[in-house]
């Protein structure tokens, strides 16, 4: 690299983040991102890595997604209105439109050097490294899930006793009480928490204690499947620190310790789709001696997560149609349990809950986006056809829907909606998706505005956001969050206190910062043309379904996923083996 062009690349690498000071997003994560692009320009520069023209206009072009991210995440810093006193409307647009661009430019800057770094920097593990041996794989996984669960349950006993139930948990356990049963949370996710609840009455007489207890087997299924991820890496044998790491990040992050005793159906859903992604790694790289059971664990994992999460499914199938387009030939083991998984996860979300007499998902809950979108033009007062508004007044109130419209959350206009006439847009969809395609062509930036604002927590910065829950909600059976008075209660709170309120702790939180990350990941091992893209493409998938249908602009636990697949995937990506077959 010439000195020209490093120099050139450094200030608009400064540019970059002095303009993005104004963000409503995690600045720290955009500070974390300078720091690492200058010194990977400075180390890039010094040892003059380059890589070949395919690899290059690779490394640009994940560089331009992830600064278009950016730049569009924050588009509402270059709509500022300057002191028109000084300069002119024209001049102010001007200088808003130069921001942006050199925004953009200087992202890409920021983000190839980072790839770049990232492509040459980490080369093939030797046979000489420092890697784990000597310990039998079962010793490490026993070893493993013990501490694991050691410290999950712990939590649950002398700091959250019974764990953390919340309204939706609630609604969940009430359907196990009344038999009535609707699959607006998981249907299966519903009857699996009756089942332990049942056990844990049935044992304890007591609401406390069976609430304990499904969080109990919970505490074990994360642990079982952590020590699956860390046994795996050390029979691939990646270096000690990496599998320190990986072991650390599952045992003392705030989010994994929490998710462990909480009655959410993500917590499962993220640990089927780490099994899932550990499975395929064992089968594609031949890690063990059991293909049988790699190939159970993938089967299982599968239909967990096809039926945990209702878009598990839509990224299961989003997942197989990018591997039988691209990837057949690499992946042909895959493909038959694959198959398996959709067909039996369709049957279990479809006709098997028809049989059942489950009711299910409403369809306005996919309609997340669009009704975000229309709502955002009525809101900024858009021009409606006189059949457009009669046919919207028609389900919801017109002249209400400023006042109800929220730009993070959709569900205040679900709600007032299915409180009117959902049936009336249930039965006029074709009617719907018209004025949703005539207002948009009409009004397209409002739309775009609204999507950003709708979605922007899953592919941007990060934002302060909550992301696990401590409590026990209001119920009528006899369930409450015990008082706790004891050192690990006030320690744990101490650390949990520290780790939300701290800047340090902000990029480890990130829901989007996490994708970035998963996003390099992929791409860097399309560069190197290794399988392990394979691993990404669920996870991606089921982002993807996110930033399309997501009711919330910033849930971090609908993409809990990415926090408990990223541990892995990240040694798996960056540490080769020497010679390895593609």
């Amino acid at each position: 690299m010439k000195t020209p062009i490093a120099v050139a690349q450094f200030v608009l690498i400064v540019i970059w983040v002095s303009h993005l000071q104004y963000t409503d997003s995690y600045f720290s994560v955009y500070g974390l991102c300078c720091a690492m692009s200058i010194f990977c320009l400075y180390d890039n520069y010094q040892h003059g890595r380059a890589l070949s023209k395919g690899g290059t206009a690779l490394a640009l072009t994940i560089a331009s997604l992830l600064s278009f991210a950016v730049t569009l995440g924050n588009y509402e810093i270059f709509q500022r209105l300057r002191n028109m006193y000084e300069i002119s409307q024209g001049t102010n647009s001007f200088l808003n439109v130069l921001e942006a661009v050199l925004t953009f430019v200087g992202g890409i800057a920021v983000f190839y050097q980072i790839f770049l770094c990232l492509a040459t920097r980490f080369p093939a593990v030797s046979k000489d490294a420092d890697l784990p041996t000597g310990r039998h794989p079962g010793f490490v996984f026993a070893g493993s899930f013990a501490v694991f669960l050691g410290i999950y349950l712990i939590y649950l006993f002398l700091v959250v006793y019974p764990g953390s139930v919340t309204s939706d948990s609630m609604w969940q356990i009430g359907q196990t009480v009344s038999g009535r049963y609707n699959n607006h949370h998981p249907y299966w996710h519903t009857r699996l928490i009756g089942v332990f609840l049942n056990i844990g009455y049935w044992l304890f007489k007591d609401s406390n204690a069976a609430a304990a207890t499904f969080n109990a087997f919970q505490c074990m299924l994360m642990a079982a499947c952590f020590a699956y991820a860390v046994v795996t890496l050390y029979q691939y044998r990646v270096p000690k620190l990496w599998l320190i790491l990986t072991a650390m990040s599952f045992a003392v992050l705030p989010n994994h310790i929490t998710y462990s005793c909480t009655v959410w159906k993500d917590v499962p859903f993220g640990l089927a789709v780490l099994a899932l992604v550990v499975a395929m790694f064992r089968i594609i790289r031949n890690v063990g001696k059991s293909r049988i059971m790699n190939y159970l664990v993938l089967f299982a994992a599968g239909i967990g997560t096809c039926i945990l999460r209702s878009n598990g499914w839509y990224a299961m199938l989003a997942a197989f149609v990018m591997l039988l387009l691209f990837f057949r030939k690499r992946c042909r083991e895959l493909l038959i349990p694959w198959i398996a998984c959709l067909a039996l996860g369709w049957f279990l979300m479809g006709p098997a809950l028809s049989m059942l007499g489950v009711s299910h998902v409403n369809f306005i809950e996919g309609l997340s986006v669009p009704l975000q979108q229309i709502a955002r033009v009525i809101t900024e007062g858009g021009e409606l056809t006189e059949e457009e508004a009669q046919l919207i007044d028609t389900v919801i109130d017109l002249e209400a829907v400023p006042e109800i419209y929220t730009e993070e959350c959709v569900d205040p206009l679900k709600d007032a909606i299915k409180a009117k006439n959902y049936p009336f847009l249930q039965e006029n969809k074709g009617a719907f998706l018209k004025i949703w395609i005539d207002i948009g062509m009409r009004y397209p930036w409002e739309y775009v505005e609204a999507w950003v604002e709708e979605t922007k927590g899953y592919w941007n910065g990060g934002y302060d956001y909550y992301i696990y829950a401590q409590y026990v909600s209001e119920n009528d059976y006899g369930m409450y969050m015990v008082e706790q008075n004891n050192l690990i209660h006030d320690l744990v709170k101490a650390y949990f206190t520290l780790t939300r309120e701290t800047v340090f702790f902000e990029p480890l939180q990130s829901v989007g910062f996490h994708v970035w990350i998963l996003s390099m990941l992929c791409f860097l091992n399309l560069l190197h043309n290794r399988k392990e893209f394979l691993l990404t493409v669920p996870v991606l998938a089921v982002v993807f379904t996110l930033w399309l249908t997501t009711p919330v602009f910033c849930e971090f636990r609908y993409a809990y996923c990415v926090f408990t697949t990223i541990p892995f995937l990240l040694p798996v990506s960056l540490c080769r083996r020497e010679c390895e077959d593609n």
